[in-house]
């Protein structure tokens, strides 16, 4: 499943990503957007760390797989040269022969790469929790203070039961 609105984590500065998270309650008007918003991009960042979860546990699956391909390999090979590899030392081949294989290499930078935009897509959706909850103390404090017009205070009651469900 592709988000429609995915976002490019590794292209977007620190400074877009708490641009995005910020609170715009200049007016009853932006409060308002706000409430109505809130869901829609909180939604977007957890269905985008989702795939990138998705994506590692891929790339640690193929990495498992090459790493036993290659393992297989050289003992095949050492076989061949009539010098097989005793299983007790097949542990050490995993160590100090596998990371030297350019499959290896590529396949594992990828999931470094992966882990990283995971990392930060899931700390994004833990802000977004935040900001939920900040969101709503807003509301709260306007709803307390400022309700002069009926109309407006029943726009906000409605968009902070719809936050809240």
């Amino acid at each position: 499943m592709e988000f429609k609105d995915a976002i490019d984590i590794k292209n977007m500065s620190e400074e877009e990503m708490l641009d995005e998270l910020d609170i715009h309650v200049e007016n009853a008007y932006d409060l308002e957007q706000e409430l109505k918003s809130h869901a829609r991009k909180a939604g977007k960042y957890v269905v985008m760390a989702a795939q990138a979860t998705k994506k590692v546990d891929e790339l640690s699956m193929s990495l498992e797989v090459l790493v036993a391909q290659i393992v297989e390999e050289l003992c095949k090979e050492a076989e061949e040269k009539g010098k097989p590899i005793p299983p007790s030392a097949i542990s050490e081949i995993r160590k100090s022969k596998v990371p030297l294989d350019k499959r290896y290499q590529i396949i594992k930078s990828r999931l470094i790469n992966a882990q990283e935009e995971a990392n930060i897509l899931n700390g994004l959706v833990y802000s977004w929790g935040a900001r939920s909850k900040r969101l709503t103390e807003v509301a709260r404090l306007v709803q307390r203070s400022l309700w002069e017009d009926p109309k407006l205070e029943d726009r906000v009651n409605s968009a902070l039961d719809k936050l809240e469900s």
